[in-house]
């Protein structure tokens, strides 16, 4: 009889679009994404935490998390202002997520 270690693959999938889900769903609530934003927010977070694990999963929060609290920020003088807003948006996601998400 052999222990299997882990979540097999259906389930770790599962797991890492769940979790992602969660990520973004948290996200799209504090207005820092689009719907469309939280569409591939979870795709990036999902194939993030499925080929990359626990660090690069934790990392890309990480990353998401500063960025949104850099956008809120009061403006200094002479600053542009975004012309986007301070929501992400499915392009903004995919430049900033997409290549982590290619594991």
């Amino acid at each position: 009889m052999s222990r299997s270690r882990g979540p097999s693959g259906w389930q770790r999938a599962a797991l890492s679009t769940g979790l992602a889900a969660v990520v973004a769903g948290l996200g799209w609530r504090r207005h820092a994404l689009t719907v469309g934003g939280a569409v591939a927010a979870t795709g990036v977070g999902a194939s993030t935490f499925g080929f990359g694990g626990w660090a690069a999963s934790l990392s890309l929060i990480a990353f998401f998390v500063s960025g949104s609290a850099l956008s809120r920020r009061q403006a200094v003088a002479r600053e542009m202002a975004a012309a986007k807003g301070h929501q992400r948006d499915a392009i903004q996601v995919f430049a900033n997520g997409g290549f982590a998400a290619l594991g």
